[in-house]
This record gives C-alpha cells, sequence and structure tokens, in this order.
C-alpha cells in the first residue's frame, strides 16, 4: 500500500541530484529491511536514469541492486566474499571502521583486503563527525539533557571532533589510503601511484635525513610523472655519513594551490631506515649501599620494605611497578562480550601487589612480587632487576603468569608518578598510536607539554599513546629502551580517566603519572563492528623487557 510513496520519495531526491556529478550511485535508503517496495524504487531509479547503479544494503541476496552491500563486515567476511564472488557485482562495506572514540583499529588490514580482490571496491567510514552540543567548557552527548530515551555517548563516532578539529583517526585514515605510496626497495625507493586517472605531475616530492631524530641533509627527489595506477623506483639520495639511527623520511606535496588546499599540502609521506642505531652500552655494576630503610643503587634511592624506587638523582618519584590496566575506550566496550567486561570481571582494575622478596644478587637489587586482583587464582609474578652504573640505573622487568588467565590484558608495562610539565622524544609521533592504529606516525624527534599529549575524546577513555620510543626525556629523567618501549604520560591516573565520563571532570593531581609499556591491546571496531584481530590482541603470557633512567 506505500509503493506510490515509497517510489515518489526516491523520485524526488533522483529529480533534485540528478546532476551532481558528485553522485556516482543511487541508494535506497537505510536498515529497511527489504520487499517489494524497494524493488519498484530501484526498477524506477533504474528507468529513470540507467547510468548509475542501483545500491541497498538490505537486499543481501542482490534481487533488485547492482552492488553487494554490507555493512561492519569482518575482515574475515571481506576476505571471504572476494574469494568467492570473483564475478559479478561488485562488493562495496556501505559502513565500516565505526570512528567511536580511539579508533578505528584494523583500517591497514582493510585496505589490504580492498587492493587484494578485484570484486572487492571499498567502503564507507561511519562517520564524519562527533555530534556533540558545548556545554560550559565540554561536549555533551545523550543524556545530559534530562532525557530519558537517548543513545548516551553512541553520537559521538566521528573522524573529527565536534569543534571539526581532526582525529587521530582521520589522520590514520588519511595516512592508510593516502593515493601516493612511497616505500623503501632493495635498491632504494619506490613511488607508487594510487590515482585512477590522473599522473603525479602536480606533486612535488622532498626528501630530509635524520639521525637520531636530527635533521643531516635535506632536498628534493626527481620524480617522473608517473601515470595512474603505475610506479617508478629511484635511487636513495645521497646522504653524509654520521653515527646513529638513520632515517630517510620523502613527502609528496601539492606542487601548486587548489580548491581544497595550499600549495605544499603534504598529500602522502614515506620513511627508509637507512643506518642502524648503535648498541646500547651494558649496565656494569655498583654496590647497593643500605642506612636504615633506605638502599642506594646509583642514582636510585629504594624503600627496603617495599623495594619501590623513591627518588632518582635529586627527583623524587613513585615506582615503578607492574601496571595491566587502562580506561576502556568505546570499543573495548562494544560487542555482545566486551573487553571491558572480561577485564572488569577479572578484576583487572583493582590489582593488588604482594612483595615477595627484596634482595640482594652479586650487584642487582631483586624484588620479586606477585600482583593480581583479589580473591583471585590467578595472577602475575612480577620480578624486577635494578643494576646500576654511574649516572645510570637499569630495570629489566620480567613477568610470569600464575594460574589459568580468563581474559586478554589491556596493557602490559610499568606505572610511575614524577614531577614534569614537559616531555622529550624519540620515537614514533607526532601523535598517539597503538597495535592496529599506527600508521600515521613517523620515527622522528618530538617535543610537547604534558597537557598536549592527551586527545580530548568526547568521552573519555585511553588516549596518547606513543610508540617506538628509543629515548624519553621529562621531569629532569631520560628514559631509554632497549630497545624501544610505549609511553603515556598525564596529569591524572588511569582509575580517574575510567571513572570520567566528559573531558571536565578530569582534575589534574599535583604529579605526572607515566607508563611505560611493553605492548597494549589493540583498538579494533567493537563500539559497531568487528573486534581487535587476533594479532593484536594482548594475552597473558611470559614476557620480559627492559628500560634505563639517568638523571639529566
Amino acid at each position: 500500500m506505500w509503493t506510490a510513496c515509497d517510489v515518489d520519495r526516491l523520485r524526488r531526491m533522483v529529480e533534485r541530484d540528478k546532476n551532481h556529478p558528485s553522485i556516482v550511485m543511487w541508494s535506497l535508503g537505510n536498515e529497511s529491511h527489504t520487499g517489494r517496495n524497494l524493488a519498484a524504487m530501484a526498477a524506477w531509479t533504474r528507468d529513470r536514469d540507467p547510468s548509475r547503479p542501483v545500491h541497498y544494503e538490505g537486499d543481501h541476496a542482490c534481487e533488485y541492486v547492482d552492488v553487494y552491500s554490507r555493512m561492519y563486515a569482518s575482515h574475515a567476511e571481506v576476505e571471504q566474499i572476494g574469494r568467492e564472488r570473483t564475478h559479478g557485482i561488485p562488493f562495496v562495506l556501505c559502513e565500516f571502521a565505526h570512528a567511536m572514540g580511539n579508533g578505528p583499529g584494523g583500517m591497514l588490514e582493510y585496505r589490504e583486503l580492498f587492493e587484494r580482490y578485484r570484486t572487492v571496491q571499498g567502503g564507507f567510514i561511519w562517520e564524519w563527525i562527533d555530534h556533540g552540543l558545548e556545554v560550559d567548557g565540554h561536549y555533551a552527548y545523550g543524556g545530559d539533557f534530562g532525557e530519558t530515551i537517548h543513545d548516551g555517548n553512541f553520537v559521538i563516532d566521528g573522524l573529527v571532533f565536534p569543534d571539526r578539529t581532526p582525529s587521530p583517526g582521520l589522520l590514520e585514515f588519511a595516512k592508510v589510503f593516502e593515493p601516493v605510496r612511497i616505500t623503501g626497495t632493495a635498491g632504494g625507493i619506490r613511488v607508487e601511484s594510487f590515482y585512477d586517472h590522473v599522473p603525479l605531475e602536480h606533486l612535488r616530492f622532498e626528501w630530509v635525513y635524520e639521525v637520531d631524530g636530527v635533521e643531516v641533509a635535506a632536498g628534493s627527489l626527481a620524480v617522473p610523472p608517473v601515470p595512474a595506477g603505475e610506479h617508478a623506483d629511484l635511487p636513495v639520495p645521497e646522504v653524509p655519513a654520521a653515527e646513529g639511527e638513520g632515517w630517510l623520511t620523502v613527502r609528496a606535496r601539492l606542487a601548486n594551490p587548489t580548491s581544497w588546499a595550499d600549495a605544499g599540502h603534504v598529500i602522502a609521506w614515506g620513511q627508509i631506515a637507512v643506518a642502524e642505531p648503535e648498541p646500547v652500552s651494558p649496565i656494569g655494576g655498583v654496590e647497593l649501599v643500605g642506612v636504615g630503610d633506605v638502599l642506594w643503587l646509583g642514582p636510585g634511592e629504594f624503600d627496603t620494605a617495599t623495594g619501590l624506587l623513591t627518588r632518582l638523582g635529586d627527583h623524587p618519584v613513585d615506582g615503578p611497578r607492574l601496571d595491566l590496566w587502562r580506561a576502556p575506550t568505546d570499543n573495548d566496550r562494544g560487542s555482545d562480550n566486551p573487553e571491558e567486561k572480561a577485564w572488569r570481571d577479572a578484576g583487572l582494575h583493582r590489582l593488588q601487589h604482594r612483595v615477595i622478596e627484596v634482595g640482594v644478587q652479586e650487584t642487582a637489587l631483586v624484588v620479586r612480587t606477585r600482583v593480581a586482583p583479589p580473591s583471585r587464582g590467578f595472577g602475575m609474578f612480577a620480578d624486577y632487576r635494578w643494576t646500576a652504573d654511574g649516572d645510570r640505573l637499569r630495570l629489566q622487568l620480567s613477568v610470569t603468569p600464575d594460574g589459568e588467565w580468563p581474559c586478554t590484558l589491556p596493557r602490559l608495562g610499568l606505572r610511575m608518578a614524577l614531577q614534569a610539565d614537559t616531555v622529550e622524544w624519540f620515537g614514533a609521533g607526532p601523535g598517539e598510536a597503538y597495535a592496529d592504529s599506527r600508521q600515521s606516525v613517523r620515527i622522528g624527534q618530538f617535543q610537547s607539554t604534558v597537557d598536549a599529549l592527551q586527545t580530548p575524546y568526547v568521552f573519555p577513555q585511553e588516549n596518547g599513546n606513543r610508540t617506538d620510543t628509543r629515548r624519553l626525556r621529562l621531569g629532569g629523567v631520560q628514559i631509554s629502551g632497549e630497545p624501544v618501549f610505549d609511553f603515556t604520560a598525564r596529569r591524572w591516573t588511569s582509575e580517574d580517566l575510567d571513572a570520567a565520563r566528559h573531558t571536565n571532570e578530569l582534575e589534574p593531581r599535583d604529579r605526572v603519572y607515566l607508563n611505560l609499556d611493553l605492548a597494549q591491546h589493540g583498538l579494533g571496531t567493537a563500539s559497531c563492528g568487528p573486534g581487535v584481530l587476533p594479532q593484536y590482541r594482548l594475552h597473558a603470557q611470559k614476557a620480559s623487557f627492559a628500560i634505563t633512567f639517568q638523571t639529566l
């Protein structure tokens, strides 16, 4: 009985928009099941405009559409579709990579599937903007206005924040789907075009060579007008010899201004490792000195009862000690079996630390602990082995699971507290990155305030992680990895972040809380879609990593 009304709705849309060249296909609607009325809409549209295909996700059998469409299909499902539907109509993800909060993770793996299978065309990220309303210096969402029926923060699911500033998710999206790919080969540099029509004449290429994050040379790279879909192989520019870890960064910029960006806007970039880092010199051995309830080992002062580091040179510190918790992300809270629920059911948000032994082995201070949630039969043995040499203090953390763990781990690393305002690091940056969302960062030397390291997600959650850190300086302390570590630094604890529901609820404390991590669980897109891919899931297993502290 509603056929005429449904067809009329589509007729008005087609007649209104038919002359817009940006319209590449017609969609019958969204999430309206299927039936003869939709088939009638498709027939009318195809008769009126045979030049454009017809799309509708609800027609899973593809009886009246020209595109096979799904929303939030997992990577495994997309791969199966690519393998099985090698001929016929194209497949499109009408929604994927749900951009809610910290994420989406796994975009690179989707791109690889799009490129691997001819009939898998790509997809449309949901969605563009966080629908938050500014109220008293923060952004509000469903339920903040006294309404009883609402979607909470499920409207906060875009690639840009409510004020239109890009989120880390947008930067990751831009990098993963950049139209030019710059990579290293055995013989030099490959510049590959993923444009469909235009050659690369509209771009200029430049390079910079950095050693340990410091620029030592730069220049222009002569790239021929590579046709669409083709590539060019070029030699690596001659760079001066220098001791340290060398990285060549090549950027493709707009040669001329356009209607949407100025000349010089970066379209694509790539990094190539040129020189390996120098090996870390070993830590020798100095004797421990103990007086009363204090132990000294090199520049470190320790509590004899707990084995905790309390001072580093002139700098008071608290910790470090094993940390497994993070403030759950929107994706951690999603799906029918959310990671957050499993973590809380396991008690990972209220771990307790029991000191088994504080002892001396030759010139090392060894602290053995067991870390576990209360009244549970599983936990982690955490062994801290401290050695010193002059002004260097080295910590090797070794963890061994105890009992049968029922869930993944949010993170695996150390947490400590100290005084700091600014941060400088040599590693991946300048923005945040996680195991399955790290394409948009590059290796370099970066600096920031502690406050600027935070990503202001409308609904507070884990954020600000910097990866592949070789060297970190903050609060008069330098921390070096063997070879790398991740870090976050913030003026509130993970528990504060977990408890907040709006950014204005985060109150700075009098110290900076620093996480030094071996790994974190991936992000995924389980807020509406698949969870974390298996290779990015963090499980309880035996592990060890080392860092070295120095005072500046």
